[in-house]
């Protein structure tokens, strides 16, 4: 049971922090993309710069968490021999980003098909640029948790999905 809610809060842990940094990702984006385009175009939205970062940080975070559970998930069956030190960034950068790829593949077959496909070079780009946001934070937890104290008394664990 203790090895369930382990893997529970980690999984909780790494979903809250990918959502906070790709809402502050696409808040930012957002802010960029409202002061040099849409802000020309009144027609185009009615909403000020604040309300539309925040509908976009909303939509960011929960886009991060999602990645970031399914990103924790998968490198706990794929590396599930391995402790935190063993872990090469390489492969953990690669996992989040092949993670985040198939997510963006998964919801574009969802997507009702009146609606799909998008063009081509839209589904590329927007793959392209998940799975970018996917390796680099998965390369920043692994780095994080590196950085992180052990207690006195405890021994590096492997990476184990409960059963």
């Amino acid at each position: 049971m203790m090895k369930r809610l382990r893997f529970l809060r980690a999984l909780i842990a790494v979903g809250t922090a990918w959502g906070i940094a790709w809402a502050a990702i696409t808040a930012l984006f957002a802010g960029v993309l409202w002061l040099t385009v849409l802000r020309r175009y009144a027609a185009l939205t009615q909403l000020s710069l604040s309300d539309f970062m925040i509908g976009r940080a909303i939509l960011g975070f929960g886009m991060g968490a999602t990645a970031g559970v399914a990103f924790a998930c998968a490198l706990a069956l794929l590396e599930r021999r391995r402790t935190v030190g063993m872990l090469r960034m390489w492969r953990v950068a690669s996992w989040g980003g092949l993670t985040c790829m198939a997510l963006v593949m998964i919801a574009v077959g969802l997507l009702p098909a009146r609606l799909a496909p998008p063009a081509i070079a839209d589904f590329a780009m927007l793959t392209a640029v998940v799975g970018c946001l996917g390796a680099g934070s998965a390369a920043a937890t692994l780095s994080t948790a590196r950085h992180a104290p052990l207690k006195s008394d405890e021994e590096p664990t492997r990476l184990v999905a409960p059963r």
